[in-house]
């Protein structure tokens, strides 16, 4: 994969991303690998050589390893600190590296630099299944696991939002316990992931992050909906009211495109890709 620099970044910030460039390793899944879509490895694998990514892309990819490297200088008594492990799962080897086990609590910690919303509007499944894959190599070793958890640093953190939603962060960092599945649903989690990337299996529409289409009613000439519905007959009742309540209102209705947000804008994948529908 060809990195480029079409912003003319500093060169110091283009050189550290160009360092995590690793083509996938067709013999083994890591864990982030084993929870995406198949295809989007499958792809990688075949067409490394002929994908291309701005450095742009990956500036929070950079953050995030930035605070990675100045956390695992900082040593914590009675854990272990950026482990990788390597186990077998019916003849397929899975590896990943885990931020942090502590030995006294059997807990395993995990650092993420992300969005406020990202908390705001639940947890990701995807960091759920993380996690719990991360257990599942640990307790190959014949570690006890008790408790996952997510430490996240909120890069779009305000304090303005802070002082007047309750429900807000106070501060820009939060700490989330992670469910632990059952060892019967890790496993067959495991099992039907593998299942899915041997067969090449394409993406679902929640793996494209579909985003439904929708219709924005707004007065005439602005750029901003006064609401937006799922469906057209809400979207024209609401219209009707408000020009029944204000005979001088001028009130348009947009529609809005519904779209595969991953597949048109962050898919590593997407020039080589065949399989992408259009909605």
């Amino acid at each position: 994969m060809e990195i480029t620099n079409k912003y003319g970044l500093p060169e110091a910030i283009y050189q550290a991303v160009k360092a995590w460039n690793y083509p996938p390793n067709p013999d083994r899944y890591s864990v982030t690998e084993l929870i995406n879509p198949p295809l989007i490895r499958k792809l990688k694998i075949k067409h490394w050589h002929d994908l291309e990514e701005d450095a742009s892309d990956r500036l929070w990819m950079l953050l995030g390893q930035a605070v990675h490297a100045v956390l695992d200088k900082v040593k914590i008594e009675d854990a272990l600190q950026e482990e990788k492990l390597i186990a077998e799962f019916n003849g397929a080897s899975i590896s990943g590296r885990i931020d942090l086990y502590h030995y006294n609590s059997k807990s395993i910690e995990d650092y993420k630099i992300t969005s406020v919303w990202a908390f705001m509007f639940g947890d990701k499944p995807e960091w759920e299944a993380q996690l719990n894959v991360y257990r599942w190599l640990y307790e190959r070793y014949n570690f006890d696991v008790e408790q996952l958890k997510i430490n996240a640093i909120l890069r779009d953190w305000q304090q303005s939002e802070a002082l007047k939603n309750a429900d807000y962060p106070p501060i820009p960092f939060i700490s989330v316990n992670i469910p632990l599945w059952t060892s019967n649903e890790l496993e067959e989690y495991i099992a039907s992931r593998l299942k899915k990337h041997e067969e090449g299996a394409s993406c679902t529409k929640e793996e494209r992050w579909l985003k439904n289409e929708q219709w924005a009613v707004k007065k005439n000439g602005s750029k901003r909906a006064l609401k937006v519905f799922d469906n057209l007959n809400d979207a024209e009742l609401f219209k009707a009211e408000l020009e029944k309540s204000n005979k001088k209102a001028l009130i348009d209705i947009e529609y809005r495109k519904g779209q595969y947000v991953r597949c048109e804008s962050y898919c590593p994948v997407r020039s080589v890709c065949t399989e992408k529908e259009v909605i």
